[in-house]
């Protein structure tokens, strides 16, 4: 048996490990926030790759931060390692629970490493403490991050995600510029996913966009460049106000964009967590992947999922032909609904 953690109080220097993807990274800052705000006195650093590491630059909680290649060699992992030694930590949190977040909370030297019990990658051989709960779950990632939390005594009640302005904050004279003389109400599209799986059909896009711009809504596109080629294939038929920055945007003003608009239209996507964070309502198309461990968090947003029974073994990723069934099942009739109860709910 391990012994048991330090006790928060009695602890000065707390590091995070939590590596990727962006939504994963969101999902992790309301816990790193309930654990600083428990605890002020503590000097908290965070290790994240080099393509996430834009979501917690400027975030007030974080003091160090601590920038991974993607793809890193020993010699930068034997660099890191020198520079997590000079933190001098007494506790790393390894909430990615991999084989390489398990390495580096190793070489953070910290005496106490806490993490899942999942053991995926032989994970928990560099772990003191492998014994937050996530085998066998099914619950949301952001209530099983907060075990971190309550494993250090930090229990605090979170029905809804946690705010981040200052995700918005440092890009919004840039947003505002995008928008300007856009009215209200701006509707995001985010039409893309990083996976086939995730991909709700262009003609449907194309038959929500034309009705939300005919009703006399804004709409405003966003995604990375691969999105911007089924934009192209929508937009033309527009007769509404819009604007397509789809391919166009950094994270940080992604989310000031994001925090402009009055709700956000998603497949599966990291925007879509960006946008919960923002505070800015979602609802979200989900075909193949599980919105309860996945979904938008909080009651406030509107999922849209209609898996087809026995389709998908539990447990197993969706191949592109699953996933494209599963999405097939949800209208444009769907989405223009949610898009409606919200708007008039939350008016």
């Amino acid at each position: 048996m391990p012994r048991p953690l330090p006790p928060l109080p009695e602890i000065s220097r707390l590091l995070i490990v939590k590596t990727s993807s962006i939504g994963d990274v969101v999902h992790a800052l309301p816990i790193m926030q309930a654990i600083k705000e428990a605890a002020p006195h503590l000097s908290l650093g965070w290790v994240v790759r080099q393509r996430c590491a834009e979501v917690l630059r400027g975030n007030p909680f974080v003091d160090t931060l601590y920038v991974l290649p993607d793809r890193p060699t020993l010699t930068e992992l034997w660099d890191l390692r020198g520079k997590l030694h000079e933190g001098r930590y007494e506790l790393a949190l390894d909430m990615q629970g991999l084989g390489l977040s398990g390495l580096v909370t190793a070489l953070s030297g910290a005496p106490a490493r806490l993490g899942w019990d999942r053991n995926r990658e032989m994970n928990s051989l560099f772990l003191t403490h492998p014994t937050v709960p996530g085998r066998g779950q099914h619950r949301h990632e952001v209530d099983l991050l907060y075990g971190f939390a309550e494993a250090l005594g930090v229990r605090t009640p979170h029905p809804e995600f946690t705010p981040q302005p200052y995700l918005a904050a440092q890009a919004r004279p840039q947003a505002e510029a995008w928008l300007v003389g856009l009215p209200r109400p701006r509707i995001a599209l985010n039409v893309g996913a990083s996976r086939a799986y995730k991909r709700w059909p262009v003609d449907r896009w194309r038959e929500v966009a034309q009705e939300l711009a005919a009703s006399g809504r804004s709409l405003v596109f966003v995604g990375d460049k691969t999105d911007a080629e089924s934009v192209a294939q929508i937009s033309p038929s527009l007769a509404g106000r819009f604007v397509d920055l789809s391919g166009k945007t950094s994270l940080l003003e992604l989310a000031s964009v994001l925090a402009e608009c009055d709700l956000l239209v998603t497949g599966d996507t990291g925007p879509m967590h960006i946008a919960v964070a923002v505070g800015t309502r979602v609802v979200a198309i989900f075909g193949g992947t599980d919105p309860v461990r996945h979904g938008p968090y909080g009651a406030r947003n509107a999922i849209l999922h209609k898996p087809i029974p026995g389709l998908i073994p539990p447990g197993q990723r969706p191949t592109d032909t699953q996933g494209a069934a599963c999405m097939e099942q949800i209208s444009p009739v769907d989405v223009l609904a949610a898009v409606a109860s919200i708007q008039e709910n939350h008016a």
